[in-house]
């Protein structure tokens, strides 16, 4: 079976920016900004990486024109200006028209840069007048730990699904951040869903398979997994799943709105609520199929927001959940309808839900493309009376509901410190990926070609290599071996001796370094400035010292010298 990715008309190859503090990450469309974590320059606030959503790529934009990216030089400018414009912190989209303009420039450039650039600095025009391959410059993201199957804790009662890696998986099309378009020797078509920058244990794909595993499989109505996918380093962690591939277009796409689709979106919301006790929390336009054999009626998918009844996106001073399922079908009924630019693309958080009812059922035009198979009366006094049972207390789910889910805890990552200038750093869980690569262990790659530059006559695959490629890569690269079969990847490397050809990725970059180490003590050569030989007859590189009189590379020296005095 053949298969070459096609179109990717979908992907709007758009730059995810994101505020990196303490605590967490939030991205704002095309403009980003990024806060200072100790390697990069003042301000606080500057903007500094961009993520590419075709390439999953990272790169810091360090001048334009000369002169820094324009940001916000405090928290407290962050606040007064969230606070002027009635927005929320995360939410800085077009906060700087440099920043947009910026990014524009940064996209035509971003194909023709060498894998290894991670700063560019571009002329008013966007010509790229400055390039730097020093790691430090670009915040790659942090690791992550990926739960096994096993540690999922799925219940034996739910049948078990296949499970693949990513390199049985060849992509198709790029449909959106973290979700393509995929086929496999097993399956004809299929939508793999991942997230290739996550921050917590797992990362969204534990969320929503902690609900959706749990659902009848052969609901008509909800869009349930097909197959598990696994990292392919170790086939241990759980890096996303896959779904059926649904050819008709959602809601939002859809010229007409029926009835039967809202009374039947009512009954599913009731029916997640009363029997499985589970909230959906994201009932919006995009998240709704029109179903491929049966057009009078939906699919629901996206249930990575998902949560149990007993908990809420509700902050702690505030009863009303900004994630409510009941707002969501009444905001899905008004766009439906009205078509109001205002929420052409719309998350429930920000929506305000007294606005859209002032004034109604008057106050909601219909658009002139839409039709409707009633009134919009009938549409708005079904919805609400249905929206004034539910709140009121005349129609509650059971407690407990009928079928319960409860979905499992995350499980606690292992963890792997090791000393990094002068610091214990646990590179599991919450350490960056840039630490694992300083210390040679392994790392899961998102990174692909960019859409421009695909060969049509090779298949790509979802490592982002092409297939003729990561066979290659499967035969070449270390073994890793792990400690735990039971649990996920990444894990701490194998201590030496567990077994023959046991091996973690990089453990042979650590080993050279040791007989490197040895040959130095034996031969006495002074502070390690000679050229020393390898047991196979080859010349290493000369090492330098640090003032702390750790080695360093001359390669590392020499991207650390082409580091520009006015970052620092």
């Amino acid at each position: 079976m053949s298969h070459r990715l096609a179109g990717c008309s979908s992907l709007d190859g758009d730059f995810f920016g994101f505020v990196y503090e303490n605590e967490g990450w939030g991205h704002s469309g095309d403009a980003g900004i990024l806060s200072d974590d100790g390697y990069r320059w003042p301000p606080k606030y500057q903007p500094g990486a961009w993520y590419d959503s075709d390439t999953y790529r990272a790169i810091s934009l360090v001048h334009r024109n000369g002169k820094p990216i324009p940001g916000f030089n405090s928290e407290d400018e962050i606040m007064a200006w969230s606070v002027e414009h009635d927005k929320r912190v995360w939410d800085l989209d077009g906060v700087f028209p440099e920043l947009q303009e910026a990014t524009r420039l940064l996209r035509r450039v971003i194909a023709d840069l060498a894998p290894d650039v991670t700063a560019v600095s571009l002329s008013l025009s966007g010509r790229v007048a400055w390039t730097s391959t020093f790691a430090n410059y670009v915040f790659e993201g942090p690791s992550t730990y990926y739960p096994s199957v096993a540690e999922y804790q799925f219940p034996p009662s739910c049948p078990p699904l296949p499970v693949v890696t990513r390199a049985e998986l060849t992509v198709l099309d790029r449909l959106s951040w973290g979700v393509d378009k995929v086929c496999s020797d097993t399956t004809d078509l299929a939508v793999f869903k991942y997230n290739p920058f996550v921050m917590r244990v797992g990362g969204d794909a534990w969320d929503e398979l902690q609900i959706i595993y749990r659902l009848p499989r052969n609901h008509a109505n909800i869009l349930t997994p097909n197959a598990l996918v696994v990292e392919e380093l170790t086939g241990l962690g759980v890096v996303g799943f896959t779904t059926p591939f649904i050819p008709t277009p959602t809601l939002s796409r859809q010229s007409c709105f029926k009835l039967a689709w809202l009374r039947q979106l009512m009954s599913l919301i009731d029916e997640l609520h009363f029997d499985y006790g589970i909230h959906h929390c994201d009932i919006a336009d995009r998240n709704v199929f029109v179903h491929p054999d049966k057009p009078d009626e939906i699919i629901l998918f996206d249930f990575n927001f998902s949560h149990e009844a007993s908990s809420s996106y509700a902050d702690d001073d505030d009863d009303d959940d900004p994630r409510d399922d009941i707002k969501g079908l009444i905001i899905l009924t008004y766009t439906l309808i009205t078509r109001d630019p205002e929420y052409k693309l719309y998350f429930l958080p920000s929506v305000d839900e007294q606005k859209v009812l002032a004034g109604a059922p008057g106050s909601w035009v219909k658009h002139p493309e839409v039709q409707l198979d009633a009134d919009i009366s009938v549409y708005y006094n079904e919805v609400m009376e249905w929206a004034r049972k539910r709140r009121d207390g005349r129609q509650t789910p059971p407690s407990p509901p009928t079928h319960p889910i409860r979905p499992a805890n995350r499980p606690v990552p292992p963890t792997d410190v090791v000393m990094l200038d002068g610091l214990e750093v646990d590179l599991i869980g919450l350490g960056s990926v840039m630490n694992r690569r300083r210390v040679g262990r392994p790392v899961l790659n998102w990174r692909r070609p960019p859409r421009q530059k695909l060969d049509p006559s090779r298949p790509i695959l979802a490592t982002g290599r092409y297939a003729d490629e990561q066979g290659e890569y499967d035969r070449t690269r270390p073994k890793i071996a792990v400690p735990d079969p039971m649990r996920g990847f990444p894990q701490p490397p194998v201590v030496s001796g567990h077994g023959e050809g046991d091996e973690e990725e990089g453990d042979e970059e650590k080993k050279g370094e040791v007989e490197e180490e040895k040959g130095e003590t034996e031969k006495k050569k002074g502070e390690g400035e000679e050229e020393d030989d390898t047991e196979d007859g080859t010349k290493r590189a000369p090492k330098r010292k640090r003032s702390d009189g750790d080695p360093v590379s001359a390669t590392r020296a020499r991207r650390v010298k082409e580091t520009p005095e006015r970052m620092n």
